[in-house]
């Protein structure tokens, strides 16, 4: 019980879904799954806040207040799509 309230904390992960993967790879893997499988939670977020179409499922498996740590990581996103668009724009009227 304290594993996932302390990793979900530190690691912008709902506690509710580290227990819940530590149970569903204890129970497939056994040993080597709980060990694994803070890892494998951690790197599937990270892949869906990079790709366009997975950002619900890393709200999913945020804390329902994300750190500010993570509201700065949407504003550079943000400030970076922006920046391509602008930058794409001004490919085109130079063309």
């Amino acid at each position: 019980m304290i594993q996932p309230l302390a990793l979900g904390r530190r690691l912008a992960l709902s506690p509710l879904i580290v227990f819940l993967g530590l149970w569903l790879w204890g129970w497939l893997w056994g040993v080597p799954g709980l060990l694994l499988a803070t890892p494998i939670l951690i790197t599937v977020k990270a892949v869906s806040r990079e790709i366009k179409k997975g950002g619900a499922l890393a709200e999913f498996l945020s804390p329902a207040r994300a750190p500010a740590i993570m509201a700065r990581a949407r504003e550079w996103r943000r400030l970076r799509r922006k920046s391509r668009r602008v930058a794409s724009q001004d490919a085109r009227a130079a063309e």
